[in-house]
């Protein structure tokens, strides 16, 4: 009998292919989805490929545009016409989780589009895939597993609401495969989400730590200047004096990993005077935050996307800058939506810093 739905490797092929059609995070949160689904499926009895396969393509239908309903109805149509009707079921369902198009998270009037989904949707009862999808997207952010919570809120903000028997329904699925699985969802998944929280005193030995080997990964990827001692007069930057007086001020964050100190920064509310003058133009003169110092362990992926991700939600208009040969935040910076301005100077040494911002 064939199945119906696609290899491991046909799968991520159709993932790659539609990503250029309408670029955006949700390919990066289609594969966290795929590899929290796999594992999940693993601990509790369903199979792994077809889980894994499932999670990374329930958002192709983001291939074809924008909008919430567009993609579950362009999703399903898409993988029906390829002959994958478990894809194309998954497409649909992994949006309503009390099989009810009525709580959609974005306004859609009547229209043939949502008659077409409520239709597929009532087809047939859920099984354990459409809840173990289901229960995924409700965790895998772009950034990485997040606290359930977390994503709610985030898909909240974006479309600026959430309803709550959705919201409910999520906590107990994430209940039901807690018990089908015997352990914790996250111990399931070999990994705990991100948090921040204010630098304390006792964390000056992990900040060090971290800025340490931040230096070292800046002089591996052909960036030897930008903390480098040869460059502030020997002193390897920041100094734990600057550490130390950000912490009292209450204006340093760490990143945790479950208990584990992965990243640090240093955010605040402007206007920061680094940036009154600048080689360019900035996209707005409205009131804004900046993030400077951060780094990270390198101990996971995500860390740095992870933070930046928090300060912009927090401020909601974000200003940093990097050196000109910090390839790899330029490039992270980018991803994550901020726009370069141009060129500014900073007190620390001669070196221009590229200016970037996010509003």
């Amino acid at each position: 009998m064939t199945p119906g739905f696609p290899s491991r490797q046909e799968a991520e092929r159709l993932l790659e292919e539609a990503l250029p059609h309408n670029p955006g995070p949700w390919g990066d949160h289609s594969r966290v989805v795929a590899h929290c689904a796999e594992k999940i499926a693993a601990a509790s009895g369903l199979d792994p490929d077809k889980a894994y396969v499932l999670g990374l393509l329930h958002d192709i239908g983001r291939r074809f545009g924008k909008g919430h309903l567009l993609h579950v109805y362009e999703g399903c149509r898409y993988m029906l016409e390829l002959g994958w009707p478990d894809v194309a079921r998954i497409c649909i369902t992994h949006s309503y989780n009390n099989q009810d198009v009525e709580e959609e998270v974005s306004d859609t009037p009547k229209s043939p589009e949502r008659d077409y989904v409520e239709e597929q949707l009532m087809a047939s009862p859920f099984d354990d895939y459409d809840r173990l999808i289901q229960l995924c997207d409700s965790i895998g952010m772009a950034e990485g597993i997040a606290p359930i919570e977390v994503r709610m809120n985030d898909v909240k903000r974006r479309y600026h609401k959430y309803p709550q028997p959705k919201w409910d329904k999520n906590l107990a699925l994430k209940a039901y495969f807690e018990e089908k699985c015997g352990a914790g969802l996250y111990d399931v998944l070999g990994v705990h989400p991100f948090g921040i929280r204010p630098s304390r005193a006792e964390d000056l030995p992990d900040m060090l730590r971290i800025y340490e080997r931040a230096r070292s990964f800046m002089k591996q990827t052909g960036n030897p200047r930008q903390w480098s001692a040869e460059a502030h007069d020997g002193i390897a930057w920041p100094p734990e004096s600057v550490l130390i007086h950000d912490i009292e001020i209450g204006k340093s964050y760490v990143c945790l990993a479950g208990d584990d100190i992965v990243g640090t920064f240093f955010f605040t509310e402007g206007p920061d005077k680094t940036y009154d003058t600048i080689d360019g133009a900035w996209i707005s003169p409205e009131p804004y935050y900046v993030v400077h110092r951060i780094a990270s362990d390198g101990s996971r992926p995500g860390i740095g996307a992870f933070c930046l991700n928090w300060a912009y939600k927090e401020a909601g208009h974000l200003r940093i800058d990097t050196h000109g040969d910090n390839r790899p935040m330029q490039n992270l910076l980018k991803k994550l939506g901020f726009q370069y301005c141009g060129i500014i100077h900073v007190e620390e040494d001669d070196d221009p810093r590229l200016a970037y911002e996010r509003y």
